[in-house]
């Protein structure tokens, strides 16, 4: 969904971005191409184990009188079915002793299996891990 973002660039800094529809949603990237995806990021990052429903864009005509100065509005492409962080119960069969290891191994990191088990599966499909 298309949302409109201030950004601005100040000579010798990377460019910043706020988003106003998600209140403290800020990103920065070294390049506007770049900054899409760091918008993205950030949103993901905000709505992260939120339970608060996502807003619409708001109309850009509504945003101009508002405290932003020095720099330019742009649309991004937010895909906010990444921003949705209901929960959905699954049944999945694990052998026995790689529960028992995962199990293990989450108590020293002090987390939790469901939410080991589907971030470090999103780093694998992200090719964050090999």
């Amino acid at each position: 969904m298309l949302y409109p973002v201030y950004v601005h660039h100040d000579k010798g800094a990377a460019y910043g971005a706020t988003v106003p529809d998600f209140e403290g949603c800020f990103a920065a990237a070294d390049s506007l191409r770049d900054l899409p995806a760091a918008v993205q990021e950030a949103a993901e990052a905000l709505f992260e184990g939120a339970d608060a429903g996502i807003p619409e864009p708001s109309d850009p005509e509504e945003l101009n009188g508002q405290d932003f100065q020095g720099g330019s509005w742009a649309f991004i492409d937010i895909d906010t079915a990444k921003l949705n962080t209901a929960k959905e119960r699954v049944n999945i069969s694990v052998p026995v002793f790689a529960l028992r290891e995962i199990d293990e191994y989450i108590l020293r990191l002090g987390e939790n299996r469901s939410h080991f088990l589907y971030t470090s599966a999103l780093k694998v499909i992200r090719g964050e891990v090999a």
